[in-house]
């Protein structure tokens, strides 16, 4: 039951947040967990509360840069603010999908780690893409098994 309601949430929530802060619409979303083809930006964060998991982000580098200029208002966004921006867009979705899951919880973020696909955990089952003009972006999260 939570895997539906969250897949549902991180749709609702990647769609809200690319048009309404980053300014851009995706051309599809659907559930998948492929890798996007290209080069890769990866971002991973692990959240404590109840129940305590782990998210990620997986954008195609373009995209990336695309998305880190529309945030910041630039016209091109340096390697360093790609990074931070990356990490941000992971702090807002997954915090996002965590108030809305689980309203009355609380939960604590890590530090979004940011760095290439290899770096990300081997499992986290409930995706959503987002087809975007330039390559694609992935949100994925898993909660772990209560103790």
């Amino acid at each position: 039951m939570i895997e539906r309601a969250a897949y549902q949430l991180l749709s609702e929530t990647g769609l809200e947040t690319l048009e309404k802060m980053f300014f851009t619409a995706p051309d599809r979303v659907w559930a998948d967990s492929g890798v996007p083809a290209g080069d890769l930006i990866a971002v991973h964060l692990t959240f404590r509360g109840d129940p305590p998991g782990g998210f990620a982000v997986l954008v195609t580098a373009a995209v990336a840069r695309s998305l880190a200029a529309n945030f910041l208002g630039l016209d091109d966004a340096t390697p360093a603010q790609v990074r931070e921006v990356c990490g941000e867009l992971a702090n807002i979705v997954c915090g996002a999908v965590l108030s809305e899951l689980q309203s009355n919880a609380n939960f604590s973020l890590s530090t979004p780690i940011v760095g290439l696909p290899d770096s990300l955990p081997a499992c986290l089952p409930i995706s959503c893409r987002f087809e975007l003009p330039g390559g694609d972006i992935v949100f994925s999260i898993a909660f772990e098994a209560a103790a």
